[in-house]
């Protein structure tokens, strides 16, 4: 009947990794509640953290305590619901933003962090370095808390919570040695857990024996006797090693008191050959050479295209299959590929422009080509764009890089539609005569346009090579004048307008 509240387990998931909580809900002689979160796991980052002298080691404050809740937030079966859903439903949307961020503010509607700090030292700890796998240390917590919601609301002794603390561990610690006295032998790794134990209780009574001496040399002396008696179950106890790859001795004989760290004998390595368990050497990786000058920087007949875009595509699946050794593959390939389209390859005329015929690459080295480079080509195009999208997306961006990145698809659009409109000399495609306009009987051609979108996004560009901002030109009037050319029901990927199959799209297929 001395204490007027209860405690809720609930728990998180990040990852691949779950961890349980600890809730201790009071009720406040106002008619309020009061809530302390108990976390040692996932989800500290949310707590307050100071720094501690005289290392300045950060300490984190592993219980919220949530004060001033209304009773009906409290009776909410919707809050209840939420809090407890990780426990039956673990899954990545049950992580620590949606309790820090969501769940606990709308107790007393305030943030966590905003929550008064408490000043009891032992809320203040550092993280466990092989975290909390028993959970053992969020129980403790959670008592230390419903003692301290006892000592304040009850009007008990400011050494209350310490001293009913300590002899909790007290009774921990008999448990231990009643246990220990019904056994017969122990282990070494059964020992070094007793062991652990005692320093631990040891450590809290240590800390608290300027407040509750009593209790302390109470704690101490069982700690003592149980610390005496597990090493003498562990001394009369036959410890059967077995040989490891045949290098291990069969007999370690070392004294306990031979170092001054009790653990320190697990470093010897008496009589054991650890060559043999080195294993044979990792090899080192192979690197295959990456030419990037095999990409030519001058384009002169339809056969240096072709071979400038196969050469760009081989070097770039090599970065790609060697990112693990070789450094700055995304950079590399953003600017190869970037150099390739806005700089080597000529940016096509529009089908109107007076001096198409005798200026204009496609035009002219278009007349040579075959179905089958022109197939190649399309299909470097497309690689390279895959390249290029991944490699862009996957670095820093700037208002530099965004707009070299437009552009280059600008150009990538630009010569796949300049390069299917070819007219081919041997067998031409019936998908490249029909989109193109050349097929027998009353057809018009199809395409699609930029206008709309990339003059608008890319007027405000920062291009910092002077020939980017005159091949935007050039890319802008070849579509522009492509705009004039098409029906509206020829025009396919309006993108602008909907992401469904549109009218032009069905009418080409």
């Amino acid at each position: 009947q001395l204490f007027h509240g209860t405690t809720s387990p609930t728990g998180l998931y990040a990852e691949t990794l779950q961890h349980a909580l600890l809730a201790v809900l009071y009720k406040a002689p106002g008619g309020t509640f009061s809530l302390a979160l108990c976390n040692t796991g996932v989800g500290l980052e949310y707590h307050s953290c100071a720094a501690f002298p005289p290392a300045g080691d950060v300490h984190y404050n592993p219980c919220i305590l949530l004060e001033d809740i209304p009773p009906w937030k409290v009776k909410d079966s919707a809050f209840w619901w939420i809090f407890l859903k990780p426990v039956f439903f673990p899954d990545l949307s049950n992580g620590p933003q949606q309790l820090y961020e969501r769940v606990l503010p709308f107790l007393n509607d305030r943030a966590v962090k905003a929550n008064p700090v408490p000043d009891d030292s032992w809320q203040w700890q550092r993280p466990s370095r092989g975290g909390d796998p028993s959970h053992g240390q969020c129980v403790l917590l959670a008592l230390r808390s419903t003692l301290s919601f006892l000592a304040r609301h009850k009007h008990l002794p400011a050494l209350y919570p310490a001293q009913g603390y300590l002899k909790v561990m007290c009774q921990l610690a008999n448990q231990v040695l009643h246990d220990l006295k019904h056994s017969q032998y122990l282990s070494s790794s059964e020992t070094t857990r007793v062991e652990l134990m005692c320093r631990t209780v040891a450590n809290e009574a240590a800390a608290s024996v300027s407040e509750v001496g009593e209790v302390c040399a109470e704690v101490l002396d069982v700690v003592k006797e149980v610390r005496t008696l597990a090493e003498k179950r562990n001394s009369e106890s036959e410890m059967l090693v077995s040989p490891v790859l045949g290098g291990l001795p069969k007999k370690l004989e070392v004294a306990r008191d031979a170092v001054e760290w009790p653990m320190f004998g697990r470093l010897r390595v008496d009589g054991l050959d650890i060559e043999q368990l080195a294993g044979t050497a990792e090899g080192l990786p192979l690197v295959r050479p990456m030419e990037l000058t095999s990409v030519t920087d001058q384009v002169v007949v339809l056969q240096d295209m072709v071979d400038a875009l196969k050469n760009c595509e081989d070097v770039c699946n090599l970065m790609a299959n060697q990112s693990e050794v070789v450094k700055s593959t995304y950079c590399l390939r953003i600017s190869l590929i970037s150099q390739l389209f806005t700089t080597t390859l000529p940016i096509p005329l529009s089908h109107d422009h007076p001096h198409r015929h005798t200026h204009c690459f496609y035009a002219t080295a278009g007349t040579s080509m075959t179905r089958g480079v022109q197939s190649d080509i399309l299909r470097s195009v497309s690689m390279l764009s895959r390249h290029f999208a991944a490699a862009a997306l996957g670095v820093q961006m700037t208002r530099a890089l965004d707009a070299t990145r437009v552009l280059t698809f600008g150009c990538m659009a630009a010569v796949a539609d300049a390069v299917l409109r070819c007219r081919v000399t041997d067998v031409p495609s019936l998908f490249a005569l029909h989109y193109s306009g050349t097929a027998e009987g009353p057809v018009t051609p199809y395409g699609f346009t930029l206008s709309g979108n990339f003059d608008v996004i890319s007027e405000t560009m920062v291009f910092i090579h002077p020939g980017h901002a005159a091949v935007r030109n050039q890319v802008l009037e070849y579509f522009a004048r492509m705009s004039s050319l098409l029906h509206e029901d020829h025009v396919i990927f309006k993108f602008e307008c909907s992401m469904q199959v549109g009218e032009g799209e069905l009418n080409l297929l």
